[in-house]
């Protein structure tokens, strides 16, 4: 059975009320690389025939091309520091370089440093997520949709850097991870309310992307992407000309881009933006297929995609003029297009949507479904 299949059974079983108390995925975490890193865990740790007490530090570093623990040399390349049972690592703390972190850590000594791994289960790894994907001053259903597309995009995407020995990375190329500090209450709310709930499309976890601000409607996944997604629409949005920008690039710089001299760029050629209405050059949301940029010598073609790019813009929903020396980009939304649009959310839910109106407005077909359903550890109930 394909793994990513398998996960779906496994996730989707029927659980024991005894078992909905134990198990919740657990993810591996990527934070960083060092020579050294100090360690602190709240439970203690019984490892390689010694043990690590609770809250006594400890330094781990590098000696003889092998990891150091303290002043005890342990001869493997990686390890787990794991309490006693599985189990406890959704109740523990680990103190890393001095920031407190959800469950314990996996050590990789990889190029002579030392990868630090987070071992956590999935809905406390949420409690890192939230604050750092979506203002947590925001409407509660916002951050409830943000928390199933979250929880959905972290388990769909299990194993995305394990060349690297890990499932997620703490940066936006996967989500942004930060430590419990920045954990407050209403997001922990979210994550209680909507505890195990993801996204399904056809019986599996659908590739939940997200990004900040559509512009007014949001984009077809084949659009941006090359493959279409069924679930992966365009849909139109609460409010259109959101988040306008405007970005100035001289003449000479947007010319010495193109990889062909076209001599004196003369004019630009791009239908003009009207959201929500396609054109050749133009998709049916409205964002730049291509311009082309016509010269005394020639033309030549730019995508929208490598104007963002090269040009560092907010989206390619946008329009272009020449005012003298310089060119003028102006558009609106930010980000890809493709999924929930975050500021959307925010509008739809101010406006009086629940969170489950909200995420079946931008993926289209898709279904929540609990994957598991106990309450977090955190909780007093």
């Amino acid at each position: 059975m394909p793994l990513i299949a398998l996960l779906i059974a496994i996730f989707f079983l029927p659980l024991t009320a005894a078992a909905q108390t134990r198990w919740q995925p657990e993810l591996r975490v990527g934070l960083f690389s060092a020579t050294t890193v100090t360690l602190n865990f709240s439970q203690s740790i019984t490892v390689e025939g010694f043990t690590i007490k609770e809250n006594a530090p400890v330094v781990v570093s590098i000696a003889g091309g092998k990891i150091k623990i303290g002043d005890k040399i342990i001869g493997v390349n990686e390890i787990e520091l794991r309490p006693k049972e599985d189990a406890m690592i959704r109740e523990m703390i680990t103190s890393i370089d001095g920031q407190k972190y959800p469950g314990t850590v996996k050590l990789v000594l990889k190029n002579d440093k030392l990868t630090v791994i987070n071992l956590t289960t999935t809905d406390e790894y949420l409690r890192g997520v939230i604050p750092g994907e979506m203002p947590t001053s925001w409407h509660a259903e916002a951050l409830k949709s943000q928390t199933i597309a979250a929880r959905t995009f972290a388990l769909q995407n299990r194993k995305r850097h394990a060349a690297d020995g890990y499932d997620l990375c703490s940066t936006t190329h996967c989500q942004v991870y930060k430590d419990l500090s920045t954990a407050v209450e209403s997001s922990n709310a979210a994550i209680e309310a909507t505890f195990g709930e993801v996204l399904i499309y056809n019986g599996r976890l659908i590739n939940a992307t997200f990004h900040s601000d559509s512009g007014g409607m949001t984009e077809n996944a084949e659009d941006v992407w090359g493959q279409a997604v069924p679930y992966l629409v365009s849909v139109d949005e609460f409010d259109t000309k959101t988040y306008p920008w405007t970005k100035k690039i001289a003449v000479k710089e947007f010319v010495a881009v193109l990889g062909k001299d076209i001599g004196a760029l003369k004019s630009i050629r791009l239908s003009a933006l009207e959201i929500g209405r396609g054109a050749e050059d133009r998709t049916s949301s409205g964002r730049v297929k291509f311009l082309i940029a016509v010269g005394s010598k020639g033309e030549a073609k730019l995508t929208g995609a490598e104007m963002r790019s090269k040009f560092r813009l907010m989206s390619t929903l946008f329009n272009v003029k020449i005012n003298g020396d310089e060119i003028e980009i102006s558009g609106f939304g930010f980000g890809h297009g493709v999924g929930m649009a975050q500021y959307g959310a925010k509008d739809y839910a101010d406006n009086g949507s629940g969170y489950v109106s909200i995420l079946l407005h931008y993926y289209k077909g898709a279904a929540i479904k609990k994957a598991y359903g106990f309450l977090p550890p955190w909780t007093k109930k």
